[in-house]
């Protein structure tokens, strides 16, 4: 895109140069200064050099450095209307820093465009003092003024869009990202819904259908829990369910996936775990549950006890989700039956 910039006024002045109007010297100066500047530029960026910069894009940079050789070929052309064809081509880098620039540094840049071309003005009428008595001279500072202005305010609507467009797409990230968590999260207690547990059950059970490898799964749940809401109110019984799962979600492996499976149930799956060690975590997690104590707003404090249901997955293609959960709940019931507050295992379908 600069090389693109610089084509432009090199071409004009060549034809320029071509009608008579530039001397071929002040070309040859102009093609080797832009030249010099362009591959500058790419060495630069091509060794990172530019990431030691404040601006790392060096997009101030690269829209102030074809001003001097531009201003240079409009001093040396021999009519004012060569100097206006050239002066389109000067200003077309300002357009490259609506991509990048705050309104305040667009101002200021445009601001260092104008000044430039009334020093310039004023070096031509020093030299030319019948410049000063040319309507057409006057006309051009004029309209250099007055685009000046006009791109300073195009350029300010420009980055308050591009704020405004920056603002909606992160607010849009954060939005979908919510989304995300909210469709994988129970929103009581903040572990993995029910969805997210029968989809991750899914794959392990595909998993054991290759023959990859076992895994376990416990069923627990809280004993009496419609207890602790009419003694405790719900409110408390909510909080009972939210410790209750930061605690054993505290207490598992990074590989180990838990949730809430609905009401006060939850369910733990345990991927490459066989029925002795899925015995154990869940007796473990049985006993640490027990130990935890609750007040309600009275300052009464209770404890609460878990049941669990343990039940394992073989290498076998013919396991489905439904068969697994139904046995992992027949040891649930089980548990129950057998007095609560303890673990009891189920063979899993083969």
């Amino acid at each position: 895109m600069a090389g693109a910039s610089y084509t432009m006024p090199a071409s004009i002045a060549f034809a320029a140069a071509m009608a008579g109007e530039l001397g071929w010297t002040p070309l040859l100066n102009y093609l080797l200064t832009v030249t010099a500047l362009l591959v500058a530029f790419y060495v630069v960026f091509r060794t990172g050099a530019n990431l030691r910069f404040a601006e790392p894009g060096l997009t101030t940079a690269q829209v102030m450095a074809p001003l001097p050789p531009g201003l240079y070929l409009m001093y040396h052309v021999g009519s004012h209307e060569a100097r206006a064809a050239m002066l389109l081509t000067v200003i077309v880098p300002l357009f490259y820093g609506l991509l990048d620039f705050g309104m305040r540094r667009f101002l200021g840049v445009t601001a260092v465009y104008f000044v430039a071309y009334c020093a310039l003005f004023a070096v031509l009428a020093w030299h030319q003092p019948e410049l000063l008595r040319d309507p057409d001279e006057w006309i051009m500072l004029i309209a250099m003024a007055a685009l000046m202005v006009q791109l300073g305010l195009i350029g300010g609507f420009v980055s308050d869009l591009r704020d405004v467009l920056r603002r909606k797409n992160r607010e849009l990230g954060e939005a979908l990202t919510r989304i995300a968590d909210m469709a994988v999260h129970d929103e009581l207690t903040g572990v993995y819904n029910r969805h997210h547990l029968v989809d991750v059950l899914r794959r392990e059970v595909s998993r054991a259908g290759r023959g990859d490898a076992v895994f376990s799964v416990c069923l627990m749940d809280i004993d009496l829990f419609k207890q602790v809401n009419d003694r405790h109110g719900h409110l408390v019984a909510d909080e009972v369910l939210r410790r209750c799962a930061r605690h054993v979600e505290s207490r598992i492996r990074d590989i180990d996936t838990f949730g809430r499976y609905g009401g006060e149930e939850f369910l733990l799956v345990l991927p490459a775990t066989g029925a002795p060690a899925a015995r154990d975590v869940a007796e473990r997690l049985r006993r640490e549950l027990a130990d935890l104590e609750f007040a309600n707003d009275a300052g009464e404090r209770f404890g609460i006890t878990v049941s669990v249901g343990v039940a394992v997955s073989p290498r076998s293609p013919s396991v489905t989700v439904d068969a697994l959960l139904h046995h992992a709940d027949a040891a649930l019931y089980d548990a129950k039956n057998s007095g609560r507050n303890r673990v009891c295992s189920a063979a899993a379908p083969g």
